[in-house]
């Protein structure tokens, strides 16, 4: 189901999404206030082609003292604690490949891709690993500029799914898959997404958002009824949560980010 109408598909044949279903995804996108609701349309548009799963990264052009990625994903919490634990993310292939590629990567071609490499096997063990947990057939597409993001997508298949198959109905619809993930990457509400990775709260928000106005301290408390000190632990939270230094450099990275005007 895509924006609430039922695609009607033939596995066997390309899936070709009508321009209505287009327009009314990128609008329901932009509108969506919750990553349930981005990964429910999400879903919803790639499932047509055996995509089940997703990883979305975004980054920041030239913003090193912000987060290198801001991460949306229906992957398993325990495989992205795990993924995290282990620091998969300093031999992920697929990720290091989003860096200066700028085409598709068919998981099918990986393991050859790595074994030409000279230091494959960095990537090779982890890939390996990757695979045992049943994140085997997917594509990997880099993302252009828009805005100030740039970034990347994995669509994932089913668990121990065919991948073979599974890239052979890639490369079926192709063209259709490439426009979507465009459509969904110019479309989605950015700040829904930083705002759920960093774990700010709407009253964090809110409190950042009247600092960057150039509110002071004891304003914004007598504006939402509370003390100047609960107001102070509120901006210290939200420094925090963004890796912040200080109070003007959390406003900056909230502002960059989308999340405050």
């Amino acid at each position: 189901m895509l924006g609430g109408a039922v695609l009607l598909t033939n596995i066997d044949r390309p899936v070709n999404i009508q321009s209505t279903d287009r327009l009314r995804l990128s609008q329901q996108l932009a509108a969506a206030e919750s990553c349930d609701e981005i990964t429910n349309l999400l879903v919803g548009a790639f499932s047509p082609f055996g995509y089940t799963r997703f990883v979305y990264g975004l980054s920041l052009d030239e913003r090193p003292t912000v987060s290198d990625y801001v991460i949306l994903t229906n992957l398993s919490d325990e495989w992205m604690a795990y993924y995290r634990s282990e620091r998969f993310y300093e031999r992920d292939y697929p990720l290091d490949f989003l860096k200066s590629e700028t085409t598709p990567l068919r998981w099918i071609t990986i393991d050859d891709r790595l074994a030409a490499e000279p230091d494959g096997e960095k990537y090779a063990s982890a890939w390996r690993i990757v695979q045992e947990w049943g994140i085997n057939s997917g594509v990997t597409i880099p993302l252009p500029f828009v805005g100030r993001y740039k970034g990347g997508i994995s669509l994932v298949g089913p668990p121990h799914s065919d991948a073979e198959a599974q890239d052979r109905r890639y490369l079926e619809n192709e063209a259709e898959i490439l426009s979507l993930v465009h459509l969904f990457h110019s479309s989605v509400n950015k700040s829904v997404i930083a705002r759920t990775h960093f774990g700010l709260s709407n009253r964090e928000i809110d409190v950042l958002q009247r600092l960057s106005e150039g509110r002071q301290t004891k304003h914004i408390a007598a504006e939402f009824d509370t003390s100047p000190h609960t107001v102070e632990k509120q901006i210290k939270s939200a420094r925090t949560r963004l890796g912040a230094q200080t109070t003007a450099e959390a406003v900056t990275h909230a502002a960059l980010l989308g999340m405050v005007r």
